[in-house]
C-alpha cells in the first residue's frame, strides 16, 4: 500500500490519463479478485471478476441469481469455479469454498449486496478472530478447549509433566519417578534388590556378584534322610554311615533347574531310596553306594511333569 514517502502515481489530465489509470488498476487488480463487476451487472444478472489465487485460475464470470431470494456467491477453491445457491451448503462450506457474495433479489433485479471477501471466510480472509484470556493466576497456560475456545490449565505441581490423559491435555506424575531410597546402611559389593513394588526403596540383596558365579551347596554329613532345595545347586553327602533316602526337593519348584547330588559312604556300602519326584531318563538309578567311593547323580527339573529326571549317573571306579 502506498504512503506519503511512496504514493501511487498521479493521474494528470490529458496526459494520456486513461492509460494511466487502466495500468494501475491493472497493478492493484489483484485487491479485485472476486468482486463486483458493475459493467455486467445490472437485473438479476450479477458479474464476478476473476483471477489467480493460490495456483488456481477464476474466470470473468456472470451469474443470473433467483428471483425474490438471498443468492449466496463462492469460489471455489480447487479449481477457481464461481457459482450461486439461495441455500448455504457451500457458503458454510470454509474447507471447499471462499465467500464473495450475499445478494438479495425481488422479482426483478438484486436490491443489496454485502461483500463478504474479507470476512474469515472470504476470499481474502483477514477478518481478526478475537481471542479471550483464560489465565488467571500467574503461570497459568492457554489450551484448546471445546471446539478450539482458549481454556485455562493452572499449572502443575513439582515433578509433574505435560501429558495427555483420558485424550485431554492434563498435568501428571510420571510412573516410577522421584528418589529411591536405601537402606541407612550398606555391605560393600553386595547388590542392591527393590524392597516392594514402588519402584522407589532398594534393600541389601545380600549377595556379591562373586556370590552368584558360586553354586549353593547344601552339605550333610551321615543323615538317614536328606531334602535337597529348589535353592540348591548342589547337595554333598559325605560319610554316609546308614541307609539313605532322598527325599523330594522343596521350595518353590523352578522348571529347569538343574542339581547335582554327590554321595560318598563312610566305608561301607548304604542303600538308597528315592522319593516319588525322582525318575530315570536314560539311565539307572543306583540303589546303593559302593564302598569309599563317590557317586554323583546329575538331574532337571521338569515342571510339566512334577518330576526331577535323572539324566546322568556317575560312578567312580
Amino acid at each position: 500500500m502506498a504512503n506519503s514517502t511512496s504514493p501511487v502515481p498521479q493521474v494528470v489530465e490529458g496526459t494520456g490519463a486513461v492509460q494511466k489509470i487502466n495500468e494501475q488498476f491493472d497493478a492493484g487488480s489483484q485487491a479485485l479478485v472476486g468482486g463486483r463487476n458493475a459493467a455486467v451487472s445490472a437485473l438479476l444478472a450479477f458479474g464476478i471478476i476473476g483471477g489467480r489465487v493460490n495456483g488456481q485460475n477464476g474466470a470473468n464470470t456472470t451469474l443470473n441469481l433467483t428471483a425474490s431470494s438471498t443468492n449466496y456467491i463462492v469460489w471455489k477453491k480447487s479449481d477457481g469455479v464461481i457459482s450461486f445457491a439461495t441455500g448455504t451448503t457451500n457458503w458454510d462450506n470454509s474447507a471447499d469454498y471462499w465467500r464473495l457474495y450475499s445478494v438479495v433479489t425481488n422479482t426483478t433485479t438484486w436490491t443489496s449486496y454485502t461483500d463478504e471477501r474479507s470476512s474469515s471466510q472470504g476470499i481474502f480472509g483477514i477478518a481478526a478472530v478475537a481471542l479471550t484470556n483464560p489465565m488467571t493466576t500467574a503461570e497459568d497456560i492457554i489450551k484448546g478447549g471445546a471446539s478450539g475456545v482458549p481454556a485455562r490449565l493452572a499449572a502443575g505441581s513439582n515433578g509433574q509433566v505435560l501429558s495427555v490423559v483420558a485424550g485431554a491435555v492434563a498435568w501428571a506424575t510420571l510412573a516410577g519417578t522421584g528418589d529411591v531410597v536405601g537402606p541407612a546402611v550398606a555391605v560393600d559389593d553386595r547388590i542392591a534388590t527393590f524392597d516392594g513394588t514402588t519402584g522407589k526403596l532398594i534393600q541389601d540383596g545380600g549377595k556379591t556378584i562373586a556370590d552368584l558365579r558360586s553354586p549353593a551347596i547344601q552339605s550333610v554329613t551321615s543323615s538317614a534322610t536328606v531334602t535337597p532345595t529348589f535353592l540348591d545347586d548342589i547337595v554333598l553327602i559325605t560319610a554316609q554311615a546308614a541307609g539313605l533316602t532322598l527325599a523330594n526337593p522343596t521350595g518353590t519348584a523352578i522348571s529347569g533347574l538343574g542339581m547335582v547330588i554327590r554321595i560318598k559312604d563312610n566305608g561301607t556300602a548304604r542303600s538308597i531310596a528315592y522319593g516319588t519326584q525322582y525318575r530315570a531318563i536314560g539311565v539307572t538309578l543306583p540303589t546303593t553306594t559302593v564302598l569309599s567311593k563317590t557317586l554323583y547323580l546329575a538331574m532337571i527339573y521338569n515342571a510339566a511333569d512334577t518330576k526331577w529326571d535323572v539324566v546322568a549317573v556317575g560312578q567312580e571306579a
